[in-house]
């Protein structure tokens, strides 16, 4: 088994765009998972919105390869260590018809590479994970 590091960083790389995130706490996992509502019937339903926008606000760290309508770079915006109310909700407005979420959750199960959707189990085209490498203590001091 393996077990990633809070400050591991990976590359989500979706046609042209990389999205750099961090593993969710165990505190932020479970907290993510009890995002329920109650519907009219009295049942609790999972609040998939809620959950995706929880995941894109406190997981994503770096994003590179979109710009405005204005032509300029898109940049993230932080309270803290996690994306804005603001930033979060147009984030997941851009990623949410792809598979982010998909390569998010294989990314903590430890598989890099493709994307493998899970409707079809085969790899989802143009979508890859990858490991950002660390610096070992030797090329920060060159740095």
């Amino acid at each position: 088994m393996k077990i990633a590091r809070l400050s591991d960083r990976f590359k989500i790389k979706m046609d042209g765009v990389t999205v750099i995130v961090a593993p969710l706490s165990g505190r932020q996992k479970l907290e993510m998972t009890s995002l329920i509502k109650q519907g009219n019937d009295g049942k609790l339903y999972i609040d998939k919105a809620s959950q995706e926008l929880y995941l894109v606000k406190h997981s994503i760290k770096e994003i590179q390869g979109i710009k405005d309508h204005d032509g300029i770079d898109y940049s993230l915006e932080f309270d803290g260590d996690c994306l804005n109310d603001t930033c979060g909700e147009e984030v997941l407005s851009f990623l949410v018809n792809t598979y982010f979420t998909v390569a998010n959750t294989q990314i903590m199960s430890g598989i890099f590479g493709e994307v493998i959707s899970p409707m079809s189990g085969n790899p989802v085209k143009g979508i890859l994970v990858e490991r950002v490498a660390k610096m070992s203590e030797d090329e920060k001091k060159a740095v």
